[in-house]
Order: structure tokens, then sequence, then C-alpha cells
């Protein structure tokens, strides 16, 4: 979600800055719109930094072990069924037209 965020944030900072007189209406105004996609890509599952960042040795090799099945052909398959009935964050917001 990072490029989407940068990408669509961009595009609405640029967008309200030139459809406001005062910087300060537009970052309002900015903030308003980014806020529904941020707050979704934010949405991490729980547990989902520490899970990342393993603290034993354990737990690496856990890791590294849910990885490698990740990765799998059926994993993979499996995940592009489960991703059908989840809407795609993207869609968080819609783009506004700007002149």
């Amino acid at each position: 979600m990072g490029t989407t965020l940068a990408l669509t944030g961009a595009y609405i900072l640029a967008g309200e800055l030139m459809a406001h007189e005062d910087p300060q209406a537009a970052f309002g105004q900015y903030e308003h719109r980014m806020r529904p996609l941020v707050a979704e890509a934010q949405r991490l599952f729980p547990g989902a930094p520490q899970v990342t960042m393993p603290r034993s040795r354990a737990h690496r090799t856990a890791l590294h072990a849910a990885l490698r099945m990740a990765s799998t052909p059926l994993a993979q398959r499996l995940g592009k069924v489960a991703g059908r009935f989840e809407k795609p964050r993207s869609e968080a917001i819609a783009l506004p037209e700007y002149a």
C-alpha cells in the first residue's frame, strides 16, 4: 500500500492546493480525503509487526518455515481464491476529479 498511498496522496494534495487559495484549507481537505485510505492501509491482522520481527531462534525458524510454505504454488492458489472475497484496499476512497 505504500506506493498507492504515495501516488494517491500526491494527486490529492496537488488537486487540493490548486482548488483552495488558503493552503491550510487545502491541507485540511487533503487530510479529510486521505484518512479513509490511510486507515485502511494501517489495518493489520493482530500481532502482525511482532510476527515479522522474531526475538528468538525458535520464532525465526517458525517464521522462515511459514514463509517457505506461503511461497508454494498451493498456498498461492489458495491466496488468490481467498482474495476474491475481500474488497481491495485501494478502493477505500474514490479519487476526486480536479480541474
